[in-house]
C-alpha cells in the first residue's frame, strides 16, 4: 500500500511537472492590458503567430464575416475593413492588397488568422514578450488619419497607370490519369494597391512537348469581378501526366497589358523543388534564367521555370531522378533525386567559375573536375565535362571546393588543390597536362 502512494505521488509531481511545460508553451494575449480568452491557443508558424479568427476579431472590437464562396476572412471595425482570404498571402485593407508572409489557414476545422498583420491593419501597438512568451495588443494605439472618402474602393474615373497581377493554381498537383479539375484564380490590382474591376484576362493552356490545351480550360476569357479575381478550370488529360501544364495569361486594362504564367502536374507523387540561381562570374542573382527538369528513367525533359527578379525558382514536379539543366552563359547541369513525396528539396546554383588553357592536348579533348571529399552520389563534388577548344581554352562552373582537374580518359589528375568560390572567376592561365 505504502509502495502504491509512493507511485501515486510520483504521477502527480511528474502531472505537475508536465502541466506547468504546457502552459509555459501557452501564448497568452492581451489587449489592452486584458488578457483575452481565446478558443483555442494561437501558434506560431515560421515566426509567425496565428489566432482563432472570431475571438482575435471580437477582442479587438471588430464585426466578423465569414463568406464561404470565397473562403475569406472579413473583419470590420470603424472605417477599416479587413479581408483575410483562406492559403492566401495576400489581404486586402480597405481595398488594397498588403503582402504577409504566412497565410491565413484552416487547421482542425478552426480558421487561424495572422494576429499582427489584424491588429496593425486596425491601427493597434502589437508587441511581442519573447521571455513571457506574451503579446500586448494596444487599441488604437497606431492609428492614422484616414480620408473619409475613402470607399475601399479605386475610382473608376481615374486611369490604371500599372497592374499587378498574380496567378495561382489550386491544387499545384493533382493525382494522374485524367479527368482532374485544378482551378486558376487571377487577382489583379492597380497602381496604387486597389484591386481592380473590369480587367479582361485570356488564358492559353499547353502541355510541355504535348501541344496546346485550350480545350481543356472551361473558359478562355473572363473578367476580373469587385475583389479583382477572375477564374478559370483545366480539366487534365492521360496524355498530361508526368509533364508540366502550362497556363498562359494576358491581363489588360485601360491599354495597359500584364502577362503572366503558371504551371501545374499531373502525378500520383509529387514534390517541390525551389532555390537561388546565381551568376557564376558574379555571383548576382539572374533573373529570367531558364532551368530545365530532365527526368533520367524517362529520357526526356518534363518542362521548365525560370527565375525571378532575385534568381529564385520554384516548381512542383512528380518524385523521381533528375537533373536541373540551367540556361546560363556555360552550360551547367545539377542532380537532385526528388524521392519523398510532399516535401521541399533546395538545389541552389551558387557556383564559380574555373578556366584556363591547357598545352599538350588536342582540341576536343574534355578536361573534368573532382571535389574533395568526391563522393559518385554527391553532384557537389563533380561537373560536366568542359571541351578544350582549339585554341586550348575551357571553362567549367563550379561549387565552391578544391578541386582536382583530369583529362577525361586519364587517371592522373594534371592539377590539383584549385580553389574556386562562389561567383568569382579563377583563371589557371596556361597549365600543362603532362
Amino acid at each position: 500500500m505504502k509502495k502504491l502512494f509512493i507511485l501515486f505521488l510520483l504521477v502527480c509531481i511528474l502531472m505537475s511537472f508536465t502541466t506547468s511545460a504546457f502552459a509555459t508553451d501557452d501564448i497568452r494575449v492581451y489587449v489592452d492590458n486584458q488578457l483575452i480568452q481565446l478558443d483555442d491557443r494561437p501558434i506560431i508558424q515560421d515566426g509567425r503567430t496565428l489566432a482563432p479568427m472570431r475571438a482575435l476579431f471580437e477582442s479587438l472590437g471588430a464585426t466578423v464575416d465569414w463568406e464561404a464562396d470565397t473562403r475569406t476572412a472579413v473583419g470590420k471595425r470603424g472605417n477599416v475593413t479587413v479581408r483575410i482570404p483562406i492559403d492566401s498571402t495576400r489581404p486586402t485593407i480597405n481595398g488594397r492588397i498588403e503582402t504577409i508572409q504566412v497565410a491565413a489557414q484552416i487547421i482542425n476545422n478552426r480558421t487561424y488568422i495572422p494576429l499582427r498583420f489584424v491588429g496593425e491593419a486596425f491601427g493597434d501597438l502589437v508587441q511581442w514578450d519573447g521571455a513571457a512568451r506574451s503579446i500586448t495588443i494596444t487599441r488604437g494605439a497606431e492609428e492614422k488619419p484616414t480620408d473619409d472618402a475613402d470607399t475601399g474602393e479605386r475610382d473608376d474615373q481615374k486611369t490604371v497607370e500599372s497592374l499587378s497581377v498574380w496567378v495561382e493554381a489550386t491544387p499545384e498537383s493533382v493525382p494522374a490519369g485524367g479527368g482532374r479539375t485544378v482551378t486558376i484564380t487571377v487577382t489583379v490590382a492597380d497602381n496604387n494597391g486597389y484591386l481592380v474591376e473590369g480587367a479582361d484576362v485570356r488564358f492559353y493552356a499547353e502541355a510541355f512537348e504535348a501541344g496546346e490545351r485550350h480545350g481543356q480550360l472551361s473558359q478562355l476569357e473572363a473578367t476580373t469581378d469587385a475583389l479583382g479575381e477572375a477564374r478559370t478550370t483545366y480539366t487534365t488529360l492521360a496524355t498530361d501526366d508526368q509533364r508540366f501544364v502550362t497556363v498562359n495569361l494576358s491581363v489588360g486594362k485601360d491599354d495597359v497589358m500584364e502577362h503572366r504564367q503558371l504551371q501545374f502536374i499531373a502525378a500520383n507523387q509529387s514534390a517541390k523543388v525551389s532555390g537561388v540561381v546565381r551568376d557564376p562570374f558574379t555571383g548576382a542573382p539572374l533573373e529570367g534564367a531558364n532551368i530545365h527538369f530532365w527526368r533520367h528513367d524517362l529520357n526526356r525533359s518534363i518542362g521548365f521555370t525560370e527565375t525571378d527578379a532575385d534568381g529564385h525558382y520554384s516548381a512542383t514536379v512528380p518524385t523521381g531522378n533528375y537533373g536541373l539543366s540551367f540556361d546560363l552563359e556555360i552550360r551547367d547541369q545539377i542532380s537532385v533525386n526528388v524521392s519523398s513525396p510532399g516535401e521541399t528539396y533546395t538545389v541552389n546554383n551558387n557556383k564559380g567559375i574555373l578556366k584556363g588553357v591547357v598545352t599538350d592536348v588536342s582540341p576536343g579533348s574534355k578536361v573534368m573536375a573532382i571535389g574533395s571529399g568526391f563522393r559518385s552520389t554527391n553532384p557537389d563534388n563533380w561537373t560536366l565535362q568542359a571541351e578544350i577548344k582549339s585554341d586550348g581554352s575551357f571553362m567549367l562552373a563550379l561549387f565552391p571546393n578544391t578541386y582536382e582537374l583530369f583529362i577525361v580518359g586519364r587517371s592522373n589528375p594534371f592539377i590539383t588543390g584549385v580553389t574556386v568560390q562562389s561567383g568569382q572567376v579563377t583563371d589557371l592561365g596556361n597549365v600543362s597536362a603532362r
